[in-house]
């Protein structure tokens, strides 16, 4: 298995996806990458960042999940070993 390699902002938002199949929306993800205070696309952005890293974990030990797209709301990101 190959080394993934991640941007830092992917490290982030990887290291603050919780453990054990537990799901965090987007929006709480980027209150909690932005410490409180969410840019207008800020939201927008986080969900492509998770949107990577779930293309860049596929075939590794610890797999990042989304849930499908479902209009307006928030997307759910998980993690899966």
């Amino acid at each position: 298995m190959a080394f993934m390699k991640l941007s830092p902002n992917e490290q982030r938002i990887f290291d603050m996806v919780p453990n054990g199949g537990k799901k965090i929306t987007t929006a709480a993800l980027a209150k909690k990458f932005y410490d409180g205070v969410v840019p207008y696309n800020g939201q927008v952005i986080v969900s492509g960042i998770a949107r990577a890293l779930e293309k860049k974990t596929v075939g590794h030990p610890v797999r990042v999940k989304r849930s499908k797209r479902t209009g307006p709301h928030p997307i759910n990101v998980w993690k899966e070993a």
